[in-house]
């Protein structure tokens, strides 16, 4: 039996493929695991097809069968704030020696300029970025300025919340969704060790004991982590609750201000240079917050049906 992963970035298609890989061989294969947690340093068997260019045409190959297992890695809605943090902070054969966000926080034009070099190994073209940040922002990124202001950067990330609909990685997940003979498995049993068992014991007789691999999988996942500090905050305002706001990378920051200027609709976040250093300050700008210039921002008041619909 043969078997192809399918997956968006950041939905582990590597690292599924290394586990199906070691199944087949009987016992595990040497670590794949690279300082960003991905698992690019494996030798690829069994392959794995990253984004819509490389599987939208498999789509009567899947429905039909020709003796391949064809397996899709899916995630719900909610995680497009992980999803999105992976695609810059995860998606790279180790070229930052950890979290690609962090280098891009410090370095934007040096970390785009590593994926350009690193094309081959399927990275996206980051270059795209400087030339949105100059169109929105008016600002140049460059090798002479190569930094882009955390605040520009929060406000960045901020406006492809917004536009998620519009997001690549959101259709392609649909897609993968979609297809019905297509064998499905959600990031949230891969990152459960037991559930991932669980599907391993469907495809496989014997199933190897994978738990201390995947134990280090989740410790070098910083996506997952700040996707979940960034839900600790919110949970924390919408329970009225005050505690020290740990830190967090600006995809997150950018994703806590999205869904608070949601939940106070009349009240902006989206432009605040600073972040918040704990979910008192948050409650308390809300709390004292001039009544007379409450006001929705002009993107939500444009799409205000769509917006709300996510809360």
């Amino acid at each position: 039996m043969q078997y192809k992963v399918l997956h968006t970035t950041g939905a582990f298609g590597n690292f599924i493929a290394y586990l199906i890989d070691s199944h087949v061989a009987g016992n595990l294969l040497p670590n794949p695991l690279n300082a960003s947690g991905s698992s690019d340093d494996r030798k690829i068997f069994t392959e794995n097809l990253h984004g819509g260019e490389s599987f939208y045409h498999l789509k009567d190959v899947i429905e039909n069968g020709t003796g391949t297992k064809f397996i899709g890695c899916v995630w719900d809605d909610k995680y497009f704030p992980y999803i999105l943090h992976a695609s810059y902070g995860r998606s790279n054969p180790g070229l930052y020696r950890g979290c690609g966000v962090q280098y891009l926080e410090k370095n934007f034009f040096d970390f785009a300029r590593k994926n350009e070099s690193a094309k081959l190994a399927g990275c996206d073209d980051f270059f795209g970025d400087i030339q949105t940040l100059k169109m929105y922002f008016g600002i140049d990124v460059d090798e002479n300025n190569p930094t882009v202001p955390r605040y520009i950067l929060r406000q960045y990330f901020w406006l492809k919340f917004f536009n998620k609909d519009k997001h690549k990685l959101w259709h392609e997940n649909k897609w993968l969704k979609n297809q019905p003979a297509l064998l499905k498995l959600d990031i949230e049993d891969i990152v459960d060790y037991d559930m991932l068992l669980i599907f391993f014991g469907k495809l496989f007789e014997k199933t190897l004991d994978f738990k201390s691999l995947h134990a280090d999988f989740c410790f070098k996942n910083q996506s997952m982590k700040d996707f979940i500090n960034a839900k600790k905050i919110l949970t924390a305002v919408t329970e009225n609750r005050d505690i020290d706001i740990d830190s967090i990378s600006v995809i997150g920051e950018a994703f806590v201000f999205f869904e608070l200027e949601k939940r106070y609709f009349d009240i902006p976040f989206f432009c605040r240079t600073e972040f918040f250093a704990s979910t008192g300050e948050i409650l308390d700008y809300v709390k004292y917050f001039p009544n007379v210039m409450k006001q929705p921002n002009k993107l939500f008041l444009k799409d205000y049906k769509r917006i709300c619909s996510r809360k």
